[in-house]
């Protein structure tokens, strides 16, 4: 017996055993879905980390600020606002 090919779109869920399994066919839809959210997770995940090497790590911050009841810091470098509470 094969093992299944990757035109197989079908689950198989076990409950106590493979005898009771119960077979689902997936639609290609699904599938495509499915692929596309697992490229896009990783390509984010690539990003956070190109961010974290080569992006800004908040070193320079200015002093507080409170302006229209909002108090925060600003990054000198890159010019992220942070809250600050007192």
């Amino acid at each position: 017996m094969a093992g299944p090919s990757l035109q197989d779109h079908t689950v198989r869920l076990y409950r106590s055993s493979p005898a009771e399994a119960t077979v689902h066919n997936v639609p290609r839809a699904r599938a495509w879905r499915a692929w596309l959210w697992n490229v896009v997770s990783s390509v984010r995940i690539l990003f956070r980390v190109l961010d974290y090497v080569f992006g800004c790590h908040h070193g320079n911050l200015s002093r507080v600020f409170t302006i229209e009841g909002r108090t925060y810091r600003v990054c000198c470098g890159c010019g992220a606002k942070f809250d600050y509470s007192l």
